[in-house]
């Protein structure tokens, strides 16, 4: 079957011009994900240095009414001590070296030592402390709670290495979405965290509150998923945060594995978290060289 030469030229052009328009489409998208990716980054750069609270109150609330349960408030203090896993009136602390628990019945009190032990024969994890690098890297994600994507802040997880932002759209209401697919992203954070996810989708309302998410949906790497909402935004520190949150876990099947809610409380402004809050030193107690139950 023979081609005209005329003809071969039409289809010729088609294909070029096919080919430029998606060029052209592409070089589209990945300016728009660079400005977005800047302007999002310019924003966390100004929350971080300005939203600096030294105490977050976390209440548990009953999922489907939003009312506070009848349980104390989980306390996250950057000024002070207890940045570590707390219970009510006690704090457990571990070091590379050592596990101690202190305790003291109101806050005018001193901390007092309740129980010590050496990393080489004590519990393993008592109350599930992690060690101090991740405890700081956590208490400081806390700090920045409105920007935490379950632990990686959000301009870390769209500047992740290997780590790609697509399908950006926005709807008539000013919403706008993202798709993160991770799955060729490094596996830790920048603070030693390891990356949970394969793909998170991101949504926003920029012209009311910035480019703090207004929800998002995280694939586990076992086909999980964890479904967050952010909902009662009020203005804290200059900027219109969320202070509710209601969580979802999904197992591979679809089916709800958990729910949970939260309201988060953000007080005073505060500084950094120091590592030497791990150490019994911190509260004017000896170093010791063994340690057993006081």
């Amino acid at each position: 079957m023979k081609i005209s030469r005329m003809c071969f030229h039409r289809v010729l052009a088609s294909v070029l011009a096919s080919a430029c328009l998606l060029a052209c489409s592409q070089k589209v998208i990945a300016e728009e994900t660079s400005d977005k990716t800047a302007a999002i980054q310019k924003f966390c750069e100004r929350f971080r240095q300005e939203f600096q609270p030294s105490i977050i109150r976390h209440f548990e609330l009953e999922p489907e009414t939003l009312r506070h349960k009848e349980v104390p408030p989980v306390v996250t203090q950057f000024r002070g001590e207890n940045i570590a896993c707390q219970s009510a009136g006690a704090v457990v602390v571990r070091n590379q070296d050592y596990i101690f628990r202190l305790r003291r019945e109101t806050e005018n009190d001193d901390w007092k030592i309740n129980e010590a032990y050496l990393r080489e024969t004590g519990p393993a994890d008592p109350d599930q402390c992690g060690p101090v690098e991740t405890q700081v890297a956590l208490a400081e994600l806390d700090r920045y709670a409105p920007l935490n994507i379950n632990h990686i802040l959000l301009d870390e997880l769209l500047l992740l290495p290997g780590s790609k932002t697509s399908g950006w759209n926005t709807s008539d209401d000013g919403t706008v979405t993202c798709v993160v697919n991770l799955s060729g992203a490094a596996h830790h954070t920048s603070n030693g965290l390891r990356t949970m996810f394969t793909e998170v989708l991101l949504k926003f309302q920029p012209n009311r509150y910035g480019w703090i998410p207004i929800r998002y949906e995280s694939e586990y790497q076992n086909g999980g998923r964890l479904i967050s909402d952010n909902e009662d935004f009020r203005t804290v520190f200059g900027f219109p945060v969320p202070t509710k949150s209601v969580v979802v876990n999904l197992r591979p099947d679809g089916s709800t594995m958990h729910t949970s809610a939260w309201e988060k409380v953000y007080e005073g402004k505060g500084t950094a978290v120091p590592k030497d809050v791990f150490y019994l030193s911190h509260y004017r107690l000896p170093e010791p060289f063994t340690l057993s139950n006081e």
